[in-house]
């Protein structure tokens, strides 16, 4: 019995190639011979390959797809639950790279047309934080007029970034963006790149897997428990409205605790950097 074929579409972390080599697959590197199309029981991918319905169409033997990272938009869901295609992901994993960064309301716009101004003229702005930091269009305005020299940023506003989004600032010479980047470290790419082998390994094995974005279409679909007996009978006795206070009270004591959350880290958040 020949064994499973695993393709990898992108580069992935030494650690992650090295893994599946050590496996029961035989591995093809990105840019190896044979194609995908009639030979992947399995491909790894990162954000920059897309795949379509007419790529699974032509991937008969295709059982999964592991996308590096959380977001899984370069990839037609529909289509793989259609030809029952397994999609999984490696999501949380530069958490701890990012943890530091999160966006508040004290920090939108921190860096606007004052603060430019404030800039020398050979100055370069660097933003590997959080989009919503720097006002763009203040920042447009800033760069158009030469009023700083230069400006860099991973992660704007509208992630990810496009053409049509960022045709002004794209226009501007001084000025460079990235495709959010700054989470990528090292320890990042090792461990993520390590999980998706992991998953690929384990769906090709028959194995249940937490990642699945795309259940495979003859895989049953996990299901939650039913309430007690006891519970269903308290539910059947309740009135429709008894039902909806109930239910609504329970969001509402939810809802309050994010608030008060929220509130408390505001408070704390909203301290200049030196103060923190």
């Amino acid at each position: 019995m020949s064994r499973p074929k695993v393709f990898f579409l992108n580069a992935y972390h030494p650690e992650a190639i090295k893994l599946l080599n050590e496996s029961d697959v035989d591995v093809v590197l990105p840019g190896g011979d044979g194609s995908w199309y009639q030979e992947a029981d399995g491909i790894l991918i990162r954000s920059e390959t897309r795949i379509t319905d007419n790529d699974l169409a032509l991937a008969r033997k295709l059982e999964i797809i592991v996308k590096l990272g959380s977001g899984v938009d370069n990839i037609d869901l529909e289509a793989a639950r259609n030809h029952g295609v397994a999609v999984c992901n490696t999501a949380a994993f530069n958490s701890e790279a990012v943890a530091e960064l999160t966006m508040t309301l004290a920090f939108r716009g921190l860096i606007g047309k004052r603060e430019l101004g404030l800039m020398r003229r050979h100055a370069i702005l660097v933003n590997c934080a959080r989009g919503g930091i720097v006002d763009e269009e203040a920042l447009l305005d800033a760069l158009e007029a030469k009023q700083i020299f230069g400006a860099a940023l991973d992660d704007p506003v509208t992630d990810p970034p496009t053409v049509k989004a960022y045709n002004q600032l794209l226009a501007v010479e001084n000025c460079i963006i990235t495709t959010h980047v700054g989470g990528s470290t090292e320890e990042n790419q090792a461990a993520s790149g390590k999980s998706a082998v992991e998953t690929i390994l384990a769906v090709l094995n028959a194995k249940h897997v937490d990642n699945r974005v795309v259940a495979k279409r003859l895989e049953p679909i996990p299901r939650k428990p039913m309430p007690s007996t006891t519970s269903q009978s308290a539910l059947q006795n309740q009135q429709p409205n008894d039902v909806n206070v109930s239910s609504a009270l329970r969001y509402l004591q939810r809802s309050l605790s994010v608030v008060i959350l929220n509130l408390d880290l505001s408070a704390v958040l909203d301290q200049s950097p030196r103060d923190i």
